[in-house]
């Protein structure tokens, strides 16, 4: 083959005879499967998802926990399927975070796990030489204790994770709606139909301010109140809860919700104290059911119609 190049007139050390077989290996599997390199113009070309199509593939990938009230929603557009995605996605950061940080305080709340009855003092005892750092036992042995011990208390932590994930989602809402809140507390019996509505409807008809800010949450002006409405995270497990809701809490309960941190949150519901626990869980359920039963079909929700219709007229 060097004798014919030389003949023919061509240095064989002018040759780049990598690329010369990567050429014809080239040209040889386009003989064979056809030139299929798709150009970027072709790319540009190609028919783009329509929105519908693109709500359709996120319709697709919808959390399956979503329930009836949402699915409704959805079915007269009155949410979309990205919105449910991200609300997920978000609560979902919030409860890992809250998980976490509630995990962590563990070894400082051993004593309030052995008044509640949650583990015995020996236990107690085994988990602080777990954490010491000069535990005598070795790594393994002390995961395994851990693991052990801990699984007992999980309930607990799940539990305080659920109120604190709560506590932080009705925080969002504005403080504009705190004169409306302290009168659903104020009204609760009423509003739930458990006492004749005539007193609060006429301390609306003699507020026009108080009217309004409770007309903005009948109208779900707020995202969260939207969000209760449809059963999204956190209010879906929040809301079968409230179902078994004794006394409503006390209005005074709007200026502890709004002054009180996470983590003065995070002790009340650790409290040795049932009643005091109690006390927080009951407040914050109360608001979500408030909320729920004025947000939606309810003869408090209708009462409020006509007071609409009322000053309309008017």
């Amino acid at each position: 083959m060097r004798d014919v190049l030389r003949h023919i007139g061509v240095e064989v050390r002018h040759l780049d005879l990598v690329n010369c077989v990567r050429n014809t290996a080239k040209e040889q599997r386009d003989r064979e499967f056809g030139n299929n390199s798709i150009s970027e113009e072709s790319i540009q070309l190609r028919p783009q998802p329509t929105l519908a199509a693109k709500r359709e593939i996120a319709r697709e990938t919808l959390p399956t926990e979503i329930g009836y009230e949402a699915q409704q929603a959805l079915s007269e557009s009155l949410l979309d399927a990205e919105e449910i995605k991200e609300r997920h996605s978000e609560q979902q950061q919030l409860h890992g975070q809250i998980d976490y940080e509630e995990t962590e305080k563990i070894p400082e709340r051993l004593d309030t796990y052995i008044k509640q009855g949650i583990i015995t003092l020996s236990e107690a005892e085994n988990l602080r030489h777990v954490y010491s750092t000069d535990a005598p036992l070795k790594r393994q042995d002390r995961a395994f204790v851990r693991s052990r011990i801990e699984e007992k208390v999980r309930p607990s932590i799940e539990e305080t994770v659920d109120y604190l994930e709560l506590f932080d989602s009705l925080r969002r809402l504005p403080e504009t709606r705190d004169l409306s809140l302290r009168f659903l507390l104020r009204h609760a019996a009423a509003i739930l139909g458990r006492e004749a509505i005539d007193t609060a409807i006429a301390e609306l008809e003699a507020d026009p301010d108080l009217l309004d800010g409770v007309l903005s949450i009948a109208d779900r002006t707020d995202q969260e109140i939207s969000m209760i409405a449809v059963r999204l995270p956190p209010y879906g497990k929040a809301l079968k809860q409230a179902g078994h809701l004794g006394t409503p809490a006390a209005e005074a309960f709007v200026d502890a919700f709004r002054n009180l941190q996470r983590d003065a949150l995070s002790d009340r519901l650790n409290d040795g104290e049932a009643a005091h626990r109690r006390g927080v869980v009951n407040g914050l359920l109360s608001i979500v059911l408030l909320l729920d039963h004025t947000s939606r079909q309810t003869p408090f929700f209708q009462q409020l119609r006509i007071l609409r219709i009322d000053r309309q007229l008017k």
